[in-house]
């Protein structure tokens, strides 16, 4: 029996599909934009607000629970209702047959590249390239930062207003950096070939020393921040109406024209870290103020305990395999095409 590869239901006012790449995991769209949700939560409460008879056995991945929606519609099945019984026990032992015969079925060999470049060709990008439509990306920051000279002064930059409790975060994590790191946290960094140390860092946090986010990242040795990629940056939020939000272990949440000093200070060390979602909450109302329309992400897992897509936003998280270079590959194609 042939069994087709998506299916597109409707659910909470947006339209998802779910469907299939070759023989990969499960993937599911919300209007037509790849979802990193819970994909499983979301398709127990399609089954259930529609009452299909499908089995919801605990313990059921998204791969199962993927199967039985696709399997059920591919035998031409409708929403009505057939006898649960009945159609439980079917399922259940087709379900394992099928499970069963899947431990021997081949693996296929695609590469992570020829899967990004699919979910990208998959996007709707007419909306997407809309000159009228606002788009965010948020990237993470990078330890290799560029250096040179202190040549601004006070009150020559306005950075964007987060608002106070972003303020007061910040104040925290600053005397944290400068009072609670010992010597050996700053020591034997790099900037410009040189080694610095505690003191440079401690001097770079004055208020003479900023300059712009992308300036600070700007490094040959950073595959995000590279002089292309900073081109690509710069080019899409000048003409592609795109927003560009860098996640930050010192100052939080910066825009990538924001003032800041150089600095040497990962987003999950000690002291006071980002709590109670304020990074989350922070970017969920610049959605909002800025009228968003859609979000994507190229993020580590470093940084998920700070910031996870939130249900409903229209998101896609770029990192689909591969570190460092390879992922900021990923984020290249997808850029070239805005």
């Amino acid at each position: 029996m042939p069994r087709i590869n998506e299916h597109t239901f409707e659910l909470e006012n947006s339209i998802f599909k779910l469907t299939y790449y070759r023989h990969d995991k499960p993937i599911l769209y919300i209007n037509g934009i790849l979802f990193i949700g819970n994909k499983s939560a979301m398709l127990i409460k399609y089954i259930r607000q529609n009452n299909l008879p499908l089995n919801l056995f605990k313990g059921q991945t998204t791969q199962q629970l993927s199967d039985l929606v696709l399997k059920h519609f591919s035998e031409g099945n409708n929403l009505g209702i057939l006898d649960k019984k009945s159609s439980y026990e079917s399922e259940s032992i087709k379900g394992a047959k099928e499970r069963s015969s899947k431990l021997t079925e081949p693996k296929d060999n695609i590469t992570a590249g020829e899967k990004i470049k699919d979910i990208i060709k998959s996007l709707d990008w007419d909306k997407i390239k809309d000159k009228k439509k606002n788009k965010l990306l948020i990237i993470g920051c990078c330890d290799a930062k560029s250096w040179q000279p202190n040549d601004l002064h006070n009150g020559e930059y306005v950075n964007y207003d987060f608002g106070k409790s972003l303020d007061d975060l910040r104040k925290s994590r600053l005397d944290f950096y400068k009072d609670k790191l010992p010597d050996s946290y700053f020591n034997e960094k790099k900037r410009n070939g040189a080694t610095v140390d505690r003191d440079y860092f401690m001097e770079s946090i004055n208020e003479n020393n900023r300059r712009k986010a992308l300036e600070v990242y700007g490094s040959k040795g950073s595959p995000f921040y590279n002089p292309e990629m900073i081109k690509l940056y710069e080019y899409n939020i000048d003409n592609s109406n795109l927003h560009l939000l860098i996640i930050s272990g010192l100052y939080g949440i910066i825009k990538h024209d924001d003032y800041i000093n150089d600095y040497h200070l990962e987003i999950g060390r000690g002291g006071k870290k980002w709590a109670d979602n304020q990074i989350q909450e922070v970017v969920k109302k610049y959605i909002e103020d800025n009228k968003i329309e859609n979000v994507f992400y190229s993020l580590s897992d470093n940084y998920k305990p700070f910031l996870n897509p939130i249900n409903g936003w229209l998101n896609l998280w770029l990192n689909h395999g591969g570190h460092g270079a390879k992922q900021a590959q990923d984020l290249k194609l997808f850029l070239s095409e805005l």
